[in-house]
């Protein structure tokens, strides 16, 4: 069986496996060396990444790269032999976790892989002055391995708008396994209703770890200013009872409660809030703008950034996602799942009774087995009970497409 090798360089990790090939990477190129004859081939790609690569080589090779591309033979490597076909993901995390002194190492294995990609746009945090911190990474282009999917979601939604049950709709699909990812209608935008609470989720949570004790803080719920009305909500608090910040966040999430996300809003750190959006390079929101609207691509990156623990610690994200998964919300996204599949999820509401306008929403992480993938759908029409069904539609396609596609890969 011929012998793999994993390429570390700092943080970053790819396996660029191919027959008996060891695949190096030097100066933003790849070369590709021949175990077997000792020979480095002719440079075979470009990356657009920085730094400098090169792998555990004889010394004859070493005077071929060097020779090559004018590096010095006795530049800093770091290689692991994997010595089995398959890529085994735990050799990354191994190699990641000895090797590296980056935070970048939490990110997703998709994120760490897709920034040797050519064209990789990376999502970094800014107001620091000598870092900046990498919260996600992605290649450019559309991956051409949904283009089948994305043509058949385009056909249910057209299909559907022409029955009019619904009037729009836009959706963002983003695989964790592998940084692939599609869109439908980006240049849509929707009112994110209560999906807005997963950011103000973020900020208590970011809160809390400055000060761990705001969780048992008590807040009385008093007779309630004007809550906006909802469809889809089975729990509420009750005025006149005290509740700790705990128990509020789980409320909001699980039930999507707007009494305890109006408590919530009323004792946050409101600076920290808008810091959540502006540092994922997001729009600030204004809270008394009622037609604030945001795109599926750009909502996700809450998710995304909670799954490679890039924002907030790691226990801090695993409770986020944790209080995501109660979401009590079954008509949309996980209606048609298997019931085995955890997933992460939270909706949105939004209408306008005047316009007869609404949006419903829902954005979720669906663990499928080794594969775990972001879906963010959107949609618009004259009647809400007409759009659960649709996300519950293109959630079911979507998992079939994904399972259909793995099981194929697996035979």
């Amino acid at each position: 069986m011929a012998t793999k090798k994993l390429l570390i360089y700092t943080a970053l990790a790819s396996t660029l496996l191919g027959g008996s090939t060891t695949y190096v990477l030097i100066h933003n190129k790849v070369f590709s060396s021949s175990r077997d004859a000792g020979i480095v081939n002719q440079n075979i790609a470009s990356l657009n990444t920085s730094g400098a690569y090169t792998a555990n080589l004889t010394e004859k090779e070493k005077n071929v790269l060097s020779s090559a591309s004018g590096i010095d033979n006795n530049m800093a490597i770091s290689s692991i032999d994997n010595g089995v076909t398959n890529y085994d993901q735990q050799d990354t995390q191994g190699a990641l976790e000895e090797g590296s002194q980056s935070a970048s190492k939490n990110l997703s294995s998709a994120s760490i892989n897709t920034i040797l990609n050519n064209n990789c746009k990376i999502g970094t945090q800014k107001g620091y002055k000598l870092i900046k911190p990498m919260l996600w990474a992605k290649p450019a282009k559309e991956s051409q391995a949904f283009s089948a999917l994305k043509s058949q979601l385009i056909r249910t939604i057209e299909g559907d708008t022409r029955q009019k049950l619904l009037t729009s709709a836009s959706v963002y699909l983003y695989s964790f396994s592998d940084g692939d990812w599609t869109y439908i209608n980006p240049n849509e935008a929707f009112n994110p209703g209560s999906l807005i609470k997963v950011p103000m989720l973020i900020t208590y949570l970011e809160m809390a770890e400055k000060d761990p004790k705001i969780f048992n803080k008590k807040i009385l719920c008093e007779n309630y200013d004007y809550i906006p009305t909802q469809t889809y909500e089975t729990h509420a608090i009750n005025p006149g009872r005290t509740y700790t910040v705990r128990e509020l966040l789980h409320s909001m999430i699980a039930y999507s409660d707007n009494n305890a996300t109006n408590l919530l809003n009323k004792n946050a750190d409101m600076h920290l809030f808008r810091k959540t959006f502006t540092d994922l390079n997001i729009p600030e929101p204004d809270m008394a703008d009622r037609d604030f609207q945001i795109s599926a691509k750009r909502y996700s990156r809450f998710l995304i950034v909670l799954y490679n623990a890039s924002y907030l610690s790691r226990s801090s994200s695993e409770l986020a996602l944790q209080l995501l998964s109660e979401c009590d919300f079954k008509d949309g996204m996980v209606k048609d799942l298997p019931t085995n599949i955890p997933v992460a999820h939270k909706f949105g509401e939004w209408g306008n009774n005047k316009l007869n306008q609404h949006v419903l929403s829902e954005s979720g992480i669906v663990y499928y087995n080794d594969k775990p993938y972001l879906l963010t759908v959107m949609t618009k029409g004259t009647n809400v009970k007409n759009l659960a069904p649709e996300i519950s539609k293109i959630s079911k396609i979507t998992y079939d497409f994904i399972s259909t596609m793995d099981n194929n890969a697996n035979m």
